[in-house]
């Protein structure tokens, strides 16, 4: 595979990295910590690097996804999108207090905002597929029933 043909697939897939190597010219990177895994991201302070986490929870959450799909979990393969899109807008609000940017109202940037309407779509396609699946049963139920 080329350059190009890798570094387009980098983009598709979000490369951590670009955000972590960024700098502060990025702007993603974490609020002041005196914690021993701060890092400098060149302004001599060591900050959270919220890259990290993000990048480790959504490993977690792929850890745990290939293992349900090995386990033919029917949630994960009726709704594995939504269960994603969830879990990205949850961890994502947690690291936005980690984060110096602009406060719109208490110590809620708008991101959180962002993350919690993503979060209410996910809680809403969730309900929507589980009531679907759901009636679908009953359906098949009840087809079982009348054939007998």
């Amino acid at each position: 595979m080329d350059h190009a043909a890798v570094a387009k697939l980098r983009d598709a897939l979000g490369d951590p990295d670009d955000c972590f190597l960024g700098g502060l010219a990025d702007h993603t990177y974490g609020n002041p910590t005196a914690l021993p895994w701060g890092v400098d991201f060149g302004d001599g302070i060591p900050r959270h690097p919220v890259q990290l986490y993000e990048s480790f929870a959504m490993l977690g959450f792929l850890i745990w996804f290939i293992a349900q799909v090995a386990r033919r979990s029917s949630l994960i393969l009726r709704s594995g999108f939504h269960l994603l899109v969830g879990f990205y807008a949850l961890q994502r609000f947690v690291w936005e207090f980690l984060k110096p940017y602009p406060k719109v109202l208490g110590p809620f940037d708008m991101f959180h905002f962002l993350m919690l309407a993503l979060f209410a779509y996910s809680l809403w396609m969730l309900w929507g597929e589980q009531r679907r699946h759901e009636q679908a049963s009953r359906q098949r139920s009840n087809g079982q029933a009348l054939s007998a």
